[in-house]
């Protein structure tokens, strides 16, 4: 540092890189862990996800808040609406997560984002017996099934590939059940 005319301290270099970077914070989960848009929301104000965020980012959000117990009405769509925002405000409530002016707020940001990867995390690790239950639009109940969360999804995703219906096991249910009228399909 030199001193000016006027006795005011200037500095004479740039600041150092480290100071110039951004704070890091790695999310953990086989979900989030290196979605670009889910960790720049880990350290990034302007990367959160509030009302209007779209993309496949936000489905994955959604989707974890759903298999938290968290209702989004219109399953994991990508789009942040005002179903999004009111699971993500249920979710900190039961959390206690505030924002920087000690409210709850329905901005998925830093701290939101961090404590959704960890607990997404030990549910994932948790889960491999889980079963399933489907929600699906037209019918008032959900439809538990004995199935595994990832045959589900994968009897899902055939049934819309090959245009056809879901069958789960007779024992479960008598129904055949359209994939496109499929709301959300959560672990149990």
């Amino acid at each position: 540092m030199r001193r000016n005319a006027r006795s005011r301290p200037t500095l004479l270099e740039p600041p150092s890189a480290a100071c110039q970077a951004a704070p890091s914070v790695a999310l953990i989960s086989r979900r989030f862990a290196g979605i670009p848009e889910l960790e720049a929301c880990a350290v990034d104000d302007s990367a959160h996800l509030l009302s209007g965020s779209q993309g496949p980012h936000v489905a994955l959000v959604q989707q974890a808040l759903i298999d938290l117990g968290q209702q989004i009405e219109s399953g994991a769509t990508g789009n942040y609406g005002p179903d999004t925002e009111a699971a993500a405000t249920a979710y900190k409530a039961a959390r206690q997560i505030l924002n920087f002016a000690g409210q709850i707020d329905p901005i998925v940001g830093r701290k939101t984002i961090a404590a959704l990867d960890a607990e997404i995390d030990r549910f994932d690790a948790a889960g491999a017996e889980r079963r399933a239950r489907l929600r699906f639009a037209g019918l008032d109940h959900a439809v538990e099934t004995s199935l595994e969360f990832e045959e589900v999804v994968d009897l899902v995703e055939t049934a819309v590939k090959e245009g056809e219906l879901i069958q789960l096991p007779p024992d479960e249910t008598e129904r055949v059940l359209n994939p496109q009228q499929l709301v959300s399909v959560e672990r149990i």
